[in-house]
């Protein structure tokens, strides 16, 4: 990788945070090779605005520090008191060529302690980081020279609310790993990064070299698991690269020594021929007869809880390569959900000959259907075991299909990364089924039609996802050049809701949200872990 730039530049705290992400992303970003906007996948973007509402509310309860005259007090005039603010005020470290707004400052006399607000309960060793990286920040402006080292968090109370500040000591540690890291984020961008591969959500956007792939993890290859993989690291082997030019004895002998049983001879080959594709970063028909996709198929999807109580709370199928092309969603809570099977089978009944196409349906779709037949009451005249044998009849799982008819150079075969990877747009700001329950759940609690309206979003997306990505592997599978699909242009669009109003019980509704919020917290806890490593 080309060095940026040759001449001394400024950093900000988000410039330290993200080289320790991903150094050749921060050089991506800063270079411009990579938009901010296409930095932030949906996941990530979902926390963020999370944490963004939490900024605002606290911020919407601080009173304004006004003179006699009702006039804001400049920050500069509130540096010698004792005042607690939340500030958007820039600061510049001209020394250390930093920059950054710290979201807030206890004045203590002059000390300026910066203050981090953060959507969780708990703190992590990283806030000490961001902390020492706004205490150095702050060092030009402040009037206690040699007031230890110290800051705040703002946390939330597991409720929505806020907790008190709490103080942290800033140690010297960290301290000194903010000048570390500070001096090699400027040593990346004026010497360059030796190119390697990387699957965070920056250098996704960047194409990356067959040297770069050589480089990614053996675990990334289909059918390498975590013994096998670890196996294989402990062996020696521990790239793609080099699985794909050792031997089928060479990796046998690394695997010998965990006792492992040794893998066939079609297992090492398959192996070895995934690292190929995974290098060269093109999918690959694998060898032997695979029946051709439709070009005249029902794209189905479904949401559902999948623990009891059994809820098929939201359904899709989109009738795709027929003449009037038909959408049907259908939204339920557990009071319709023999109805919402009933109205899906009329659905079907309207197009007998079609296939109908899931993305992992087999073990996810099918059953949860089947677990709704058998838990709620259906109409009398309704056969549920003819219209389960139907529809298994007819089901075409893709995912199951993709991997016995390609090797693709991905490292997940999610149907949103294999959408990416064919370079389809996925139109939804829902990060996938764990964000899509919570917000289901939330929607049952509160009601928020905004809520609802996004879940929907997001279930026709992915059904619009499932179309497209069956036409691209089908190019691949026959060796054309792969459409270019526009939006689906629908003859019929029909919305149909079983909901029964529900009664909000409060204390229930408390249990559930506070179940949510530590599920979240937990997610958010494992970003953060991942984003940045703990200091020294």
């Amino acid at each position: 990788m080309l060095p940026f730039t040759a001449a001394p530049v400024w950093l900000t705290k988000s410039d330290l945070t993200q080289f320790l992400r991903c150094r050749q992303g921060f050089v991506l970003l800063r270079s411009g090779d990579v938009a901010e906007s296409a930095a932030v996948g949906t996941s990530e973007r979902a926390v963020i605005d999370a944490g963004t509402g939490f900024d605002r509310a606290a911020r919407s309860e601080a009173t304004p520090i006004v003179d006699d005259a009702g006039k804001p007090v400049a920050i500069a005039d509130l540096f010698a008191t004792d005042a607690f603010v939340f500030t958007h005020h820039p600061f510049v470290n001209r020394d250390l060529r930093f920059r950054g707004i710290p979201d807030g400052i206890n004045m203590a006399s002059g000390e300026l302690q910066p203050l981090e607000i953060k959507h969780r309960t708990q703190h992590q060793l990283s806030d000490l980081f961001e902390l020492a990286f706004y205490w150095l920040l702050l060092e030009p402006y402040r009037l206690v020279p040699q007031a230890d080292p110290v800051g705040w968090l703002q946390l939330a109370d597991g409720a929505g609310g806020r907790i008190d500040p709490i103080r942290l000591d800033i140690p010297a540690e960290a301290l000194a790993e903010v000048h570390d890291v500070a001096t090699q984020a400027r040593s990346a961008l004026t010497d360059g990064v030796e190119p390697f591969w990387c699957n965070c959500t920056v250098c996704r956007q960047h194409p990356q070299s067959a040297t770069a792939r050589r480089t990614a993890p053996v675990r990334v290859i289909s059918g390498i698991g975590y013994r096998t993989g670890a196996a294989l690291v402990a062996g020696g082997v521990d790239t793609v690269g080099q699985l794909a030019d050792l031997s089928r004895e060479d990796i046998r002998s690394a695997l010998a020594p965990n006792r492992l049983r040794k893998p066939s001879d079609n297992t090492i080959d398959s192996w070895k021929e995934h690292a190929r594709v995974f290098i060269a970063n093109t999918a690959k028909l694998i060898s032997g007869h695979h029946d051709s996709l439709p070009d005249r198929f029902i794209a189905f999807d479904l949401e559902y809880q999948s623990y009891a109580p059994w809820v098929v709370w939201l359904l899709c199928a989109h009738a795709v390569g027929v003449e009037g092309p038909h959408r049907i969603t259908i939204f339920s809570d557990e009071t319709g959900q023999g109805a919402l099977i009933a109205e899906f089978a009329g659905f079907l009944a309207k197009y007998p000959d079609l296939p109908v196409v899931t993305w992992g349906g087999t073990s996810a779709d099918l059953p949860a259907l089947r677990r709704v037949v058998a838990h709620y009451p259906m109409s009398e005249s309704f056969d549920a075991a003819a219209f389960l044998e139907t529809l298994e009849s007819r089901h075409l799982d893709l995912h199951q299909w993709a991997k016995k008819a390609l090797f693709l150079p991905i490292t997940r075969r999610g149907v949103k990364e294999v959408a990416e990877y064919f370079g389809l747009a996925i139109d939804t700001d829902v990060g996938g089924g764990l964000m899509a329950d919570s917000l289901w759940r939330t929607y049952r609690e509160t009601g928020d039609g905004a809520l609802k309206d996004r879940l929907i979003a997001y279930n026709r997306s992915d059904v619009t996802i499932l179309a497209g990505v069956c036409a691209h592997l089908e190019a691949v599978h026959v060796g054309s050049t792969p459409p270019v699909l526009a939006p689906p242009q629908l003859s019929h669009e029909e919305f149909i809701s079983h909901e029964t109003p529900a009664q909000l019980n409060t204390q229930a509704a408390h249990k559930r949200g506070s179940w949510r919020r530590r599920l979240w917290e937990r997610l958010r806890d494992r970003i953060g872990r991942r984003a940045v490593p703990a200091s020294s």
